[in-house]
């Protein structure tokens, strides 16, 4: 599935990350495209993959990321404490459409 990623489109999805060989290996993700809005940044539109149980360095590593399903949209939270459970549920829901996800 393709996405477009635009200031009126910013959502929390679930997806794959992939990366060039010699790693060449795909790894289930929580992704945002937004603006962050619970801490106003300014940064303006972002997309960060959060990779679900991975551990390791890929700074300077470029990735691709497939957009598997949209999990909602982006909102703002009253309180750090509250988005953190929030990217705990979505995170939960990104590892178990990415585990029974299929490819075309």
């Amino acid at each position: 599935m393709a996405a477009k990623a635009t200031s009126s489109g910013t959502t929390r999805s679930a997806g794959t990350c992939t990366w060039p060989r010699p790693l060449a290996r795909s790894q289930p993700a929580a992704v945002n495209v937004g603006i962050r809005p619970t801490f106003e940044s300014g940064r303006g539109l972002l997309v960060e993959a959060y990779l679900i149980d991975f551990d390791g360095d890929l700074y300077g590593k470029t990735l691709r990321i497939a957009f598997i399903a949209r999990l909602r949209g982006e909102r703002r939270f009253p309180g750090v404490d509250e988005l953190i459970a929030q990217m705990h549920r979505d995170t939960d829901e990104a590892r178990e459409l990415c585990a029974s996800f299929t490819p075309p």
